[in-house]
């Protein structure tokens, strides 16, 4: 798989995402082709909601409640590092 990831065209940002505590070469290569282009995101905030890595919010007036991640995103994702 080194030998693909260095003539890739997302090489280098695989090659980045391994300096995560965590992720190795598969989890990085894995998210990189399922997301793609990064720049496609306006902001880490649409990211981490395509990802399904945002918390679930059930508020009504002055009451905000908030409970887990809703891993309700792309389930493609990788959703641990290896």
């Amino acid at each position: 798989m080194k030998e693909a990831v260095s003539g890739w065209v997302l090489g280098p940002l695989a090659h980045a995402l391994q300096a995560l505590r965590g992720a190795k070469l598969t989890a990085a290569v894995t998210l990189v082709a399922e997301i793609g282009d990064l720049l496609r995101f306006d902001s880490p905030k649409q990211l981490m909601a395509w990802l399904g890595l945002v918390l679930a919010e059930h508020s009504s007036g002055k009451r905000i409640k908030r409970g887990e991640i809703t891993r309700t995103g792309n389930a493609a994702a990788p959703d641990d590092a290896e």
